[in-house]
């Protein structure tokens, strides 16, 4: 999706992206930024990417309690049926949840964490969410 919106894709996503982009500060993980820059098959496509991607505010996705919060997440979601496939999906999620982040995502694999663990996804046609008082 990310890289969607970079390439001008008119994906429902990748126009949400664009939106949010223009109006408010898009957080990027340093999760998300290795699976973005683990898909370019050059060194130098790889530092244009990173280039660009430096206009985002970066942070750190996983600490030692945000890991044992998402090992929790995963046994819960486990112990309800729902295994999550991609551990990159956890952290991002249990980074969101900490901090009270929307994800803007098209992965249906963060349906668990939204149902049973307060994930809020940015909806796509909409504008961003108040910030949560709480």
């Amino acid at each position: 999706m990310l890289i969607d919106a970079l390439r001008g894709t008119p994906s429902p996503e990748a126009l949400a992206f664009r939106r949010l982009a223009a109006r408010e500060t898009i957080v990027l993980g340093d999760v998300v930024l290795l699976e973005a820059l683990r898909g370019v098959p050059t060194e130098a496509g790889a530092r244009r990417l990173a280039e660009r991607l430096a206009q985002f505010r970066q942070v750190a996705m996983l600490s030692p309690a945000l890991a044992e919060q998402g090992a929790a997440q995963y046994r819960r979601l486990r112990g309800l049926g729902l295994t999550p496939r991609r551990l990159a999906d956890g952290i991002i999620a249990a980074w969101c949840i900490a901090e009270r982040v929307p994800l803007l995502a098209r992965d249906r694999d963060f349906a668990g964490y939204v149902a049973h663990c307060g994930l809020r996804l940015q909806p796509l046609d909409a504008p961003s969410p108040a910030p949560d008082p709480g």
